[in-house]
This record gives structure tokens, C-alpha cells and sequence, in this order.
């Protein structure tokens, strides 16, 4: 939303989009996590000033909107982006552009040896850049097909940081993955709501998803490892500098 105030760019959610995982994908491993196990060596740290130490710390606020929130987003920008790429549409056209902008957008301007949708070939290869001249309805289809793209990458990052967020220092591997049955069934749960929204051609109509080339489904490794990395990164960087500027304002 800010990149689209901020530079023109097209939504990269729609509005049932978001719905749905604030109403659905969100909500099974959110509520798996009232079932976990006491992180290890909980019971060591003195109790909990309600006055002073709040639930929502700031630290946590921090990570969500600094660290792990601005992983997830770039992972899913990166499949937007390149959802058009692969339409002949580059990212820095997108910029303050009037097109892909929904069912009213204009149509492109035709000129000799233009493209539409139905002149890419079935190889996979995709739309030279530069070549489209989509009609509105055309624009609406890509946009909805980045979008979508947008929201699976962002679920399934979802999905990977619910069991790296279990515990705040220590690592996802002595905290144990498989001790919250809960968790396991909330992220199937998930990946069936998924599915759900993107394939079915009655559930496109009602939430304006649409479904992507399956080429950008590998795309879905990117959040979960950068996920991996930083939080087990950090976690190791605290537990060796106890007193560093990272342990005492990044940790969360």
C-alpha cells in the first residue's frame, strides 16, 4: 500500500486478498501457538513487571516491521515483479503507471508487432519486454496473476516463520519442531486454504485471485530460507554477545 501511494505502483494485494489471510491462512498456526511448550529455561528468567514489561514489547513491534514482516514483503514483491516480467512488463514501468490499475484501466497503446495474452506461446518463456499492448481486461488478468503470486509467497513464508518464532533465543532445533501437534495441523490447514483460494475457478471470481505460471511456485523457498537464516543467525549471535547492541535493541 505505501509503494502504491508512494511511487503509483499497482496493489500488490487486493482487498479480498488481504481478507483472506487476516480471516483464514492467518489463523490456524496463530492458534496452534496457545498449545506450545515453554521455550527452554523460561523458568530461569524472574517474573513479568505488568507495570512496566508489556505482552507486545516494542522489541517485538520492531521485529515484525523491520526484520521478519520486510523478509516476507520483499520475497513477495520479487514474485509480483517478476509475474509481470514474465508478461513483457518491466518493474520500472509500473511506476506512476495508469495501467494494471483494475477492471477500469485504459488499454495499452497498439503499434506494429504488439502482443496480447493470447499470442504468448505454451513453452513458459514468456512475453518479450516491451512488446504488450494488453486490453483492460488483459491487464486485469496479469495483475490478478501477480497479486496471487504475491499472496502464496507471502502465506508460505507464513507458514516456514510460525516454527522459527517459537522461541526468542533458543534455536528452532533444541526448541523442537514436532512438539506442537497443533502447529502441524495448523499449517496443513493453511496449505489447504491456499489451495483453496487460487485454484478453483469459482473462488478466482469471488476473491480475484487467479492462478500464476507454476515456474514461480519455486519462488517459495526464498522467505523461508532468508526466515531460517536471520532468526537462527540472530539467536546465535545473542547467545555468544549477550551485551551487544543486537541482544539489547534487535532481539526481540
Amino acid at each position: 500500500m505505501l509503494l502504491t501511494l508512494t511511487a503509483g505502483l499497482p496493489l500488490a494485494l487486493s482487498a479480498m486478498l488481504i481478507l483472506t489471510i487476516d480471516l483464514f491462512t492467518e489463523l490456524p498456526p496463530a492458534i496452534s501457538l496457545a498449545y506450545e511448550p515453554a521455550e527452554a529455561g523460561v523458568m530461569l528468567k524472574p517474573p513479568r513487571n505488568a507495570k512496566t514489561d508489556r505482552l507486545v514489547s516494542w522489541r517485538a513491534i520492531l521485529y515484525v516491521l523491520t526484520q521478519g514482516g520486510v523478509i516476507e514483503a520483499l520475497a513477495a514483491l520479487l514474485g509480483f515483479f517478476m509475474v509481470f516480467q514474465h508478461y513483457g512488463i518491466r518493474a520500472g514501468d509500473l511506476v506512476a503507471t495508469k495501467y494494471f490499475q483494475g477492471t477500469g484501466s485504459p488499454d495499452m497503446p497498439v503499434f506494429p508487432g504488439c502482443m496480447h495474452l493470447a499470442d504468448q506461446s505454451h513453452g513458459g518463456s514468456g512475453m518479450p519486454l516491451g512488446s504488450v499492448c494488453y486490453t483492460s481486461a488483459e491487464q486485469d488478468r496479469v495483475l490478478r496473476q501477480a497479486q496471487t503470486c504475491y499472496f502464496a509467497l507471502l502465506t508460505t513464508a507464513q507458514m516456514a516463520h510460525v516454527w522459527l518464532c517459537k522461541a526468542r533465543t533458543a534455536s528452532v532445533w533444541r526448541h523442537g519442531i514436532f512438539r506442537n501437534d497443533m502447529t502441524i495441523w495448523g499449517v496443513i490447514i493453511e496449505a489447504c486454504l491456499i489451495i483453496a483460494i487460487i485454484f478453483p475457478p469459482f473462488m478466482n471470481d469471488f476473491l480475484t485471485s487467479h492462478p500464476f505460471p507454476p515456474k514461480f511456485w519455486a519462488l517459495t523457498l526464498v522467505a523461508p530460507a532468508a526466515l531460517f537464516l536471520w532468526q537462527e543467525g540472530r539467536k546465535l549471535y545473542v547467545q555468544r554477545h549477550p551485551h551487544s547492541f543486537i541482544a539489547r535493541y534487535i532481539h526481540w
